[in-house]
């Protein structure tokens, strides 16, 4: 047996005895050994929670949720934020992890419902001013393409009194709303600009379209008198303007993937599976393929390079130093494949009263959220996902067997009978799937008392695959009984 295995031994031996303060020591020792694992720092931080520790249990969930993000469990991250919004409502912070989840996974509209929430709780004096200002300024790359997001960051931020802050996001927007040729949001963006005496910034943003504006590289401007004539290069006469753009760097690979190797969340979930006995390891991701109708942008024309340009100039003290072009913002990424983050993990689910959800995309997002919550042992949440995933004629009756499973979980059978005889008769007694929704039958009755009925579920499934988790067991003690 491992350490972590001895200590985590000790810790559920503490929780079982509801020793609270040893447990959580032993989990602290646990989370100390075992970093990287996210179930470790969640279990934590439920013990926290059990006695009234809250800045504690907030900074273990916390890490619980990097933790699922770096290893691409996103679900299970999202699951993790939406418990802390029920049990710490205060802390208003986990609104932008669950927005910066949302926002990676491909779902803007929901990332910017949590963006807007973030601000509205904000406004109410929610964080110092130093605490906004760490959270909020990275906000603004994630909502680039979004008027009305920036100009409600740029209002949160004068609301703190951080107007040099606000001046940027008003530039960004001021950008941005010429390239949807709005003229008036323009103008009214320079407009605040202005008002805060920030009007300096503006000179950059023109400088970026005035080509004209830019600083012209020659001879007389390049080199200084220090330089010895053989020390110098040969360069044109003719002004020159420098480029406007220059390609995009290439994208860096991921944190913890090798090229021919397994990824970082591979090698965590295997070991997981070998480290804990309580964990499942769970199939690697498939590849997201290439969309059909992908295809390559044509590159930017680049200008050609002469054999004799230097490739370090130095600079005239008196002259104005050359302003380097700047690096044109990638172009947003394509959507995922349906159902997918890109990756070939199922992305989570839109909000609930989004007008546009309906697509069957949403539907398994709903799905695969009520999956990540059943691993947490939060059923009713994971209820209320299926239900949602459940009006799709595709996972209608998977999603009556689970619901069957949590109400069993939360000792509710009766509950569990209903759903589940729901879900069969929409397939039929002979069908395969049945096997599943037959055996929670079976525990179903068993839990009412009902060992009849129970006995012939569970014989059902036996008759069909004896291998059927432990229905050979069920069927050999029930006969006993009887």
């Amino acid at each position: 047996m491992s350490k972590a295995q001895v200590i985590r031994k000790k810790a559920l031996d503490h929780v079982k005895d509801q020793n609270w303060p040893d447990a959580i020591k032993e989990y602290r020792r646990l989370a100390e050994l075992d970093q990287n694992n996210p179930n470790v720092h969640n279990e934590l931080a439920d013990l926290y929670l059990k006695t009234n520790q809250k800045p504690e249990a907030f900074d273990a969930f916390a890490r619980a949720v990097d933790e699922y993000n770096r290893v691409g469990l996103f679900n299970n991250a999202v699951a993790v934020c939406k418990k802390v919004l029920r049990v710490l409502p205060a802390r208003h912070e986990v609104l932008v992890k669950l927005a910066y989840i949302r926002s990676r996974q491909g779902l803007a509209k929901e990332a910017e419902s949590y963006y807007a929430q973030f601000f509205e709780k904000a406004a109410g004096g929610a964080f110092t001013g130093e605490a906004f200002q760490k959270l909020a300024k990275p906000i603004a790359d994630d909502i680039a393409d979004s008027p009305a997001m920036l100009e409600r960051l740029s209002q949160a931020f004068i609301g703190y009194a951080l107007n040099d802050d606000a001046g940027d996001v008003l530039v960004k927007l001021v950008a941005l709303c010429e390239k949807n040729h709005d003229s008036a949001a323009a103008e009214r963006a320079r407009a605040a600009i202005e008002k805060l005496g920030l009007g300096a910034k503006l000179a950059s943003l023109q400088n970026r379209h005035d080509p004209d504006a830019r600083t012209v590289i020659t001879e007389d401007n390049l080199w200084t008198k220090s330089h010895s004539e053989g020390e110098r290069i040969q360069v044109d006469t003719a002004s020159k303007t420098t480029p406007t753009g220059s390609p995009a760097a290439p994208a860096p690979q991921p944190a913890g993937a090798a090229p021919g190797g397994p990824s970082e969340r591979d090698l965590y979930l295997l070991r997981l599976a070998r480290g804990s006995a309580e964990a499942r390891p769970r199939p690697k991701p498939a590849e997201a393929p290439p969309a059909a109708d992908a295809t390559p942008a044509p590159a930017a024309p680049q200008p050609a390079e002469s054999p004799s340009a230097a490739s370090v100039a130095v600079a005239e003290p008196d002259a104005p130093a050359p302003i380097a072009a700047p690096v044109p913002a990638p172009e947003p990424a394509p959507r995922a494949t349906p159902g997918t983050n890109g990756t070939g993990i199922h992305v989570s689910a839109l909000i609930d009263d989004d007008p546009n959800a309906g697509s069957e995309t949403d539907y398994r997002s709903h799905y695969d959220l009520g999956m990540a919550y059943i691993e947490m042992d939060l059923h009713t949440e994971a209820i209320r996902e299926y239900q949602l995933a459940a009006k799709s004629p595709q996972y209608q009756v998977k999603c009556l067997e689970m619901i069957g499973l949590c109400f069993i979980k939360q000792n509710q059978p009766q509950l569990a009978i209903r759903q589940l005889s729901k879900g069969l008769s929409l397939i039929g007694n002979d069908s395969e799937e049945s096997l599943g929704i037959k055996y929670n039958l079976g525990l179903a009755h068993e839990m009412v008392g009902d060992l009849a009925s129970a006995r012939t579920y569970f014989e059902d499934v036996y008759v069909v695959d004896v291998t059927f988790r432990d229905v050979s067991d069920k069927v050999r003690r029930l006969a006993e009984s009887s």
